[in-house]
């Protein structure tokens, strides 16, 4: 027999049936059936080894980014399921539209598999952008995150590891992504979600248009 013991354990295991009335980020509630919740958001960390930093800040300067006079921002294309992807060429505009008008560079990170759609941003950003998909270990994406000004990505774990180095998020909100629950912990980021009726998905539903990510204009 399965005996679920206090209030945060009951509450993580009932807050799916009804998500959207769920106030907790689930940060919270692991830290609540942890005993270690207070009422205070508590700081993500990740100690980066100090070989590590100088590895990534050569392998930065072989791809002739020299960070004393230029920003990057980190791209985040792929997502653990299509429904919570915004569109790659729209991440291909933005990075577009930061190296032409600010002069920001774009490094688009990933998985090996999510190669392709790196590529597809790609063919929008223009030669400025940089694809690293598949090329980094975690010790080195989060020096590299750690050393870029923002991230711009879908909900994923690459955002958390960019709050756990101190980088502001700029977080895309999809599909059945919800952000209350999974967007970014901390403070200094901000969250674009559409506001549309159907939002977030159903969970036991299959979406049959995917009409929230026309919602978000990269331009």
């Amino acid at each position: 027999n399965r005996r679920i013991a206090g209030d945060w354990a009951r509450m993580a295991m009932t807050s799916h049936l009804a998500r959207g009335l769920n106030p907790f980020h689930l940060a919270d509630l692991q830290l609540g059936m942890a005993g270690k919740r207070n009422g205070t958001i508590h700081a993500m960390n990740y100690t980066i080894p100090e070989d590590v930093r100088v590895q990534t800040q050569t392998l930065l300067q072989s791809l002739r980014i020299d960070q004393s006079s230029e920003q990057t921002v980190v791209m985040q294309v792929g997502a653990s399921h299509p429904s919570k992807r915004w569109d790659a060429k729209s991440f291909g505009t933005v990075a577009r539209a930061l190296y032409e008008q600010h002069s920001v560079r774009t490094l688009f990170v990933g998985l090996a598999h999510e190669n392709e759609l790196v590529t597809e941003a790609m063919q929008i950003a223009g030669s400025s952008a940089i694809n690293m998909a598949g090329k980094t270990d975690v010790p080195t994406l989060a020096a590299i995150l750690e050393q870029s000004s923002l991230i711009i990505s879908n909900d994923t774990g690459t955002m958390h590891l960019a709050q756990a180095v101190g980088t502001p998020v700029l977080c895309l909100t999809l599909g059945n992504a919800l952000s209350q629950e999974t967007g970014p912990y901390g403070d200094g980021n901000l969250i674009i979600e559409p506001d549309i009726d159907c939002f977030p998905c159903n969970f036991e539903v299959q979406c049959p248009h995917l009409n929230c990510h026309n919602h978000i204009d990269p331009k």
